[in-house]
């Protein structure tokens, strides 16, 4: 007798053994899933294969995307308007170059790990190139307004534009460290991903933005790369504090 879990009796022993039906199967030319062997299998179109579950399944990730972009832009636009307020309790040599805008960078990461996080590279990804294009289109149309609400004029477009590059592929190398470095060690991805994030930043930015100038660019970079590093161990804290609040969803394996 032939079970339906693919077992056949044995009448000399009064046990089971596998009754492999692979006969059947080959002449068939059906593919047998791991999870459907021995069970009835008839391969069906998914339902994100029509173009309506296609419409449905591009809507559904952009609404997921909304907050993590406003977020991210929130965050880009802070520290923009506050690109030029000095920060003079971290020292007097600090102060020549060190602005308020450089120590919310490191929010930007944070922002991003969250995405990545709970919908992963490709979501993460998506949410930096969003959030760039939005912001650079309103950067260019309300640069007046921006310098209005800052009090003072924007920093010069070089410094924009280098930081602005820097940061972009920072952001996006972030993604594939998170991604690669995501595990039981639940702190090893976002503390991995802010720190080499905020080398790949400091090593584009500061000579993009600063060469040619009279400002000592190198020593420069090197004191915020020790800034970035400390942000990086001081927003685990958060970032643990949110683990429950901001899940992965399935196929992250809980990390």
């Amino acid at each position: 007798m032939t079970y339906e879990a693919g077992l056949q009796s044995n009448p000399r022993n009064g046990g089971y053994r596998f009754g492999a039906g692979m006969a059947d199967t080959r002449s068939q030319r059906l593919p047998q899933p791991l999870n459907v062997i021995g069970r009835a299998y008839e391969p069906r179109a998914a339902a994100v294969d029509t173009p309506t579950g296609r419409v449905v399944a591009v809507l559904s990730a952009l609404l997921q995307l909304v907050l993590p972009v406003i977020l991210l832009m929130a965050l880009g636009a802070t520290a923009l308007l506050y690109g030029d307020q000095p920060v003079t309790w971290l020292g007097s040599a600090n102060a020549q170059w060190l602005t308020l805008g450089h120590l919310i960078v490191p929010l930007t990461f944070f922002a991003i790990h969250l995405t990545n996080r709970r919908y992963g590279a490709g979501y993460a990804i998506a949410q930096i190139v969003l959030a760039w294009l939005l912001g650079a289109a309103a950067l260019g149309s309300a640069v007046d307004d921006l310098s209005l609400l800052a009090g003072r004029p924007l920093p010069a477009l070089s410094e924009i534009l280098g930081f602005g590059t820097a940061l972009f592929l920072a952001h996006l190398f972030s993604v594939l460290v998170f991604d690669r470095t995501r595990g039981p060690r639940w702190w090893s991805a976002p503390f991995q991903a802010s720190l080499w994030g905020g080398v790949v930043f400091c090593l584009i930015a500061f000579p993009a933005a600063y060469s040619g100038t009279s400002l000592d660019w190198f020593g420069a970079m090197l004191n915020y790369a020790g800034i970035m590093g400390a942000a990086a161990l001081v927003l685990l804290v958060p970032y643990c504090a949110l683990r429950s609040v901001v899940p992965p969803l399935s196929g992250f394996g809980g990390y």
